[in-house]
């Protein structure tokens, strides 16, 4: 496994929270519940690098499209597309979850893997999903969820982080709801935390030094506009007082 950044920053922990063990583990659930097949056209929301794509693609014999705000990540993950010769079945372009740029009634299924608890308006996304996917079609959701609430103070510190912004399992249900989705279906998944505590030790030797490249490497705007750092203190409160816990969450449109 790669190793550590003496710093951490957005597109670092990006591109590490990608080589997580057991990740296509979920994936292959993820497609499983998706009921995935071959010519089905899957819309893949916070793409990040394109592995998964290019996973699910390969896999499953389906099409995908992978949108992600970074050009960063695109970048890269149309290189690997290149690379894999799968340019003709996957496509990767910088886009927002909150405005999608694509036609009603486009995808069959539409995934988001630790993405959706990070996004600023997640009804309007969840708004979007339901518009651009068949009727019969679902949208499968994998990502952190709250077992109990984050401090309104910590949590207005830490939003640039994914899993600051997360939910408890029936609010995700309930919003998806509101926005026309019905018939939910839940899988938890505490295994994928043991993994991830797990996954920062091996690299960082400790979750208090993982908070402390954490501090020296990620960066918000302050009140006054002005970037600043938030201190390592901030980081180990947050997650000291809270408890998370991953799920799937799938639900269909009618």
């Amino acid at each position: 496994m790669k190793s550590a950044s003496a710093n951490v920053t957005f597109d670092s922990l990006v591109q590490f929270w990608g080589m997580r063990p057991g990740r296509f583990e979920l994936t292959r659930q993820t497609a499983k519940v998706a009921k995935l097949g071959e010519g089905w056209s899957v819309l893949e929301v916070g793409c990040g690098d394109g592995m998964s794509a290019l996973f699910l693609s390969q896999q499953y014999a389906c099409d995908v499209i992978g949108i992600d705000a970074s050009d960063k990540m695109i970048a890269l993950a149309n290189q690997r597309a290149r690379t894999e010769a799968l340019s003709h079945r996957v496509q990767f372009l910088v886009a927002d979850a909150m405005q999608l740029p694509f036609p009603d009634y486009t995808f069959d299924t539409v995934m988001c893997e630790a993405v959706f608890s990070g996004l600023a308006d997640k009804e309007r996304a969840a708004k979007e999903f339901h518009r651009v996917l068949r009727r019969g079609g679902k949208v499968v959701v994998t990502d952190f969820v709250l077992r109990r609430e984050i401090p309104q103070k910590l949590q207005c510190q830490m939003t640039f982080l994914p899993c600051a912004g997360a939910k408890r399992l029936e609010e995700y249900v309930s919003l998806f709801e509101k926005t026309g989705f019905q018939d939910p279906y839940i899988e938890d998944h505490p295994e994928e935390m043991k993994r991830i505590g797990y996954w920062i030790a091996v690299n960082y030797g400790s979750v208090a030094k993982f908070f402390a490249k954490v501090a020296a490497g990620m960066h918000c705007l302050g009140k006054d506009g002005r970037d600043g750092a938030i201190p390592v203190e901030a980081y180990q409160e947050f997650f000291s007082q809270t408890t998370f816990g991953y799920a799937l969450i799938a639900l269909t449109k009618p």
